[in-house]
């Protein structure tokens, strides 16, 4: 699988995903890419950007169908719609959140599709990788963490929305627990150190201590992402003694793992009380401050990503496989 000599095509298209608003890319930051760039119509209307604005950035733009029949590869952020598998040609490229490994519709996606041999670069913020043919590749020119600011957006966020969804105003008296101090946890203390300063940060290593105290919280939020067969953070007998009235978030969107028996809420009912204690656990959080997290993103994308050569996807695979 060898393609060279001529300018790739990179198509752009609007996320379909459940309230997605994030734009991958702005005008802004197109510079010299090596790449022919296509873009679905209307794709930045929800950030008042006219596609006049990418054609006089040298951008084409065609319908979503066209994008998908003309392009070698495709940047999606989230993953597409069913709708979308007709138009999808075999060793194609998709280029976004696509998650194959840890999140069911990754994984429901990967088995649909598996007849395509699509080649997948999934931009997960910790470890970037290349998915072909049921193998895996890490994008080592990507460095780790590279979307660190959209993971704390995600931990900020959890803390206002939750809050706002709970109806009440976190104050001096509201004792809370920060489940590890990652990039989400980051921004979770960020936001909820501006309401009260009584708060107690746990990571694995000092987890028999939240354990001892848990009682004690009128907030927990969790930001430990865990393994496939990782045991849960807090179990369902750890749950038992959670005392009623306090709110537990999950920012790492990580439902039924992190917190067992947990699913996920959703944006019209983001809390739900199971016994006098209230779940909170949206994903995809950092799209509520999309406005933010698209400049950065499109930034971040651009330089690591947009600016390289596309047919170097199709080498990384040849030395692979």
């Amino acid at each position: 699988m060898n393609i060279g000599g001529y300018k790739m095509k990179l198509g752009f298209i609007k996320p379909v995903f459940p309230n997605e608003k994030r734009v991958a890319l702005l005008p802004q930051h197109i510079e010299n890419f090596p790449n022919e760039l296509y873009l679905e119509k209307n794709f930045g209307e929800i950030l008042d950007i006219d596609d006049e604005e990418y054609i006089k950035k040298g951008c084409k733009i065609l319908t979503r169908e066209e994008i998908f029949k003309n392009c070698e590869a495709i940047v999606t952020l989230k993953n597409i719609s069913t709708n979308d598998y007709k138009y999808l040609k075999k060793n194609q490229i998709l280029i976004g959140w696509i998650h194959p490994e840890t999140t069911v519709l990754g994984q429901q996606f990967m088995r649909d599709t598996q007849d395509k041999e699509l080649i997948i670069v999934d931009l997960e913020t910790r470890f970037p990788s290349i998915f072909y043919k049921g193998n895996k590749k890490k994008l080592d020119f990507i460095p780790k963490n590279f979307l660190k600011e959209n993971s704390k957006a995600a931990g900020k966020v959890a803390v206002l929305h939750s809050m706002l969804s709970f109806g009440k105003l976190f104050n001096k008296n509201t004792k809370v627990a920060i489940l590890a101090i990652g990039n989400v946890g980051q921004g979770a203390y960020s936001m909820v150190s501006k309401f009260t300063d009584d708060i107690s940060i746990y990571t694995r290593k000092n987890m028999e201590e939240f354990y001892y105290n848990i009682s004690n919280f009128n907030l927990i939020i969790n930001c430990i992402e865990i393994e496939e067969n990782e045991k849960s953070i807090i179990s369902l007998e750890k749950r038992k003694q959670i005392k009623k009235g306090c709110l537990v978030v999950d920012a790492a969107g990580d439902p039924g793992r992190a917190i067992e028996g947990i699913e996920l809420t959703t944006w019209e009912e983001p809390i739900v009380n199971i016994n006098g204690v209230y779940y909170y656990s949206i994903d995809n959080l950092p799209t509520l401050c999309f406005r933010e997290i698209s400049e950065n993103i499109s930034r971040i994308f651009s330089s690591l990503i947009y600016s390289k050569k596309i047919e170097n996807i199709y080498k990384l695979i040849d030395e692979k496989y």
